[in-house]
């Protein structure tokens, strides 16, 4: 209320001597202009009225300094030349300012930067644990990606339509004069496309390719069910795990979640029958021609290769006279249990003739089992 913002010399003496508990606080100028001018990198010259900003509490009673006092006191210590936060602080940069006049200091450079927004348009809440930097990582997203990500939020890289920057790059290119001041909205699907980007770029070089091979193999063993389920060693060594990632590389963008996307590459499916049922009728004999005729090209060839085998489910769909997409759907649901997959060839190839075998045979057997039933 400034009730002790004009005592005198001798009246602040008396008051000190009676041993009184006190504050120091700011005095906000009243003379010599009426507004204090605040030079930001980003919004310009911002001006703050005086009359607009409370004679702060500085120094509190026990002898602890406020933030405000803290924060330029600290910032002129360490020699901070330039000052980057939220735009929430803008205004709040009056006081600091008024501080470092009136302790003859030299005040840093401001830019104050607009606050990120969810998808909504709300500003981001600790309470949203989903926005938290470490979520990011502990769900598989890249260091880079993650980087390039946040350093697109706010800034733009003048007139070009480049995304994709290194850090060297990012760190040559940055300018304070290009960080715009709308909102930036994180949107989550554009952090996913950023991964992938990186994702892609990790499997071309044979030493990231390893740690994707490795983030993956301990996707794998954090998943105790799905380790214990895994009986063939083959499927947990490193050229298995190394073909899957570049198997699936169009499709996952996160290597954690491959497991659970992508769980038949590891463990038999088991589909329903009614989702078997694509053929009718005739859907288990096409189960059972299909996997006959991979027996017989078993004892007389080695090729499980991706193209054989596409040439072998085109001539199965011939010889029984069924629709070849409607054949592949009958497959890729008893090898993979979904509709949606990469290239069944690729897959076959990948799990192997033994396996490939296997769930056919299964999901035949169900299909006949489930007719009997009838």
């Amino acid at each position: 209320d400034g009730c002790c913002r004009k005592l005198s010399k001798r009246e602040v003496e008396r008051k000190l001597e009676m041993a009184l508990p006190y504050t120091i606080r700011l005095k906000v100028p009243e003379e010599g202009g009426v507004a204090t001018v605040i030079k930001d990198k980003v919004y310009g010259e911002v001006r703050v009225e005086n009359a607009s900003v409370e004679d702060q509490v500085l120094m509190k009673t026990d002898g602890f300094p406020t933030y405000h006092l803290a924060n330029v006191v600290d910032d002129h210590l360490m020699e901070i030349s330039h000052v980057l936060r939220g735009e929430e602080w803008l205004f709040s940069t009056a006081k600091h300012l008024m501080i470092y006049r009136g302790l003859c200091w030299e005040p840093p450079v401001y830019a104050h930067l607009p606050i990120l927004v969810t998808s909504t348009g709300a500003k981001l809440s600790k309470r949203n644990k989903d926005e938290y930097l470490e979520s990011y990582r502990e769900r598989g997203y890249l260091p880079e990606s993650i980087v390039n990500s946040l350093a697109l939020l706010g800034w733009s890289p003048g007139r070009g339509k480049e995304e994709i920057f290194s850090l060297g790059e990012l760190v040559e290119r940055f300018s304070l004069s290009e960080i715009r001041r709308s909102r930036p909205m994180m949107d989550k699907n554009k952090f996913l496309w950023m991964n992938k980007q990186y994702h892609n770029k990790r499997l071309r070089g044979c030493t990231t390719r390893r740690e994707l091979v490795s983030a993956l193999r301990k996707a794998i063993d954090d998943d105790p069910s799905l380790s214990a389920a895994i009986t063939e060693p083959r499927l947990k060594d490193w050229e298995y795990l190394e073909s899957a990632l570049l198997l699936l590389k169009e499709r996952v963008v996160l290597v954690p979640d491959i497991p659970t996307e992508a769980s038949y590459l590891w463990l038999d499916p088991t589909p329903s029958r009614d989702d078997l049922l694509v053929l009718g009728d005739r859907s288990a004999l096409v189960l059972s021609e299909v996997a006959r005729h991979l027996e017989e090209e078993e004892s007389g060839s080695n090729d499980f290769k991706e193209e054989s085998l596409a040439a072998l489910l085109k001539s199965t769909a011939v010889d029984l006279g069924v629709p070849y997409p409607k054949l592949m759907i009958q497959c890729r649901l008893a090898v993979t249990g979904t509709k949606a997959s990469p290239g069944l060839g690729a897959v076959m190839e990948l799990l192997g003739r033994a396996v490939v075998l296997r769930r056919l045979k299964r999901a035949c057997d169900a299909l006949l089992n489930h007719q009997e039933s009838l």
